[in-house]
């Protein structure tokens, strides 16, 4: 029986987010992405994973996903058989983060998620990749599935997330930590 891997979108990210790394999973592993878009805490995401999961399963991460994957390894660290953790965090919200965030979500009240995503995504992304238009484009459209509500609701999750640096002594042997330019 294959494996079943849950590939954990992060901020604004949806399916499209894992689509190179499905393609060439996909014969390994049943891959499923789930999508947290209506929830606001990361128990909420995490429960959501455990409740239609098999008993043992494989997890990845992206950014926020990762949030959600350590409250899954703090939850049942036994049902967790491999772990992978990509371009993240594991502290909890610095100083200032709420008001930083708040920043955006007055953006994208005020002028669509559009205009949000078109000033928040350049700086996070490496320099060589700004120019690819179409990159770019992917990248904006993803953002721009999003409604207000639902940017809200994930920065509702991502500001009262835990210190997940505790959790991470419970991982299974091999976890991945990888952070790409």
């Amino acid at each position: 029986m294959r494996p079943t891997l849950y590939s954990l979108p992060g901020l604004l990210c949806n399916e499209k987010v894992w689509e190179h790394q499905c393609e060439c999973l996909s014969d390994l592993a049943d891959i499923r992405i789930p999508d947290f878009r209506n929830m606001d805490t990361l128990d909420a995401m995490a429960d959501s994973v455990l409740q239609e999961a098999p008993e043992r399963f494989l997890v990845a991460g992206h950014s926020m996903g990762v949030r959600i994957a350590m409250q899954i390894l703090d939850k049942a660290p036994n049902r967790v058989a491999r772990l992978g953790l990509l371009d993240t965090g594991l502290h909890p919200a610095n100083p200032g983060e709420a008001e930083k965030r708040q920043v955006l979500i007055d953006l994208a009240t005020d002028k669509g998620m559009g205009e949000m995503a078109r000033q928040w995504i350049p700086p996070m992304v490496h320099p060589d990749k700004t120019a690819d238009g179409a990159f770019m484009q992917c990248i904006y459209d993803m953002v721009e599935s999003y409604n207000v509500d639902q940017f809200r609701n994930q920065v509702n999750a991502l500001l009262t997330r835990p210190d997940a640096r505790p959790i991470l002594a419970r991982a299974p042997r091999g976890t991945l930590l990888l952070c790409g330019r």
